[in-house]
């Protein structure tokens, strides 16, 4: 039942999107790591649009595009 949100650590997405919560979680062998199973907040089915993000490697902000464009 844990909310899933991102970091913001790698620079790409700011902090603190909602992305899911947590509906299962299964321990692995490799030591700290576990495998998670998230349930999405969006409904995907509903979408009318979305926003791609393109990264240029010269552009650590990116650049974005609407679809329908």
């Amino acid at each position: 039942g844990n909310i899933v949100v991102t970091s913001g650590l790698s620079g790409l997405f700011p902090k603190g999107l909602l992305l899911g919560v947590v509906k299962n979680v299964e321990k692995t062998d490799r030591g700290l790591f576990q495998k998670i199973d998230v349930a999405p907040f969006v409904d995907f089915s509903k979408l009318e649009e979305v926003m791609v993000i393109v990264l240029d490697k010269t552009d650590r902000i990116g650049k974005s595009r609407r679809l329908n464009q």
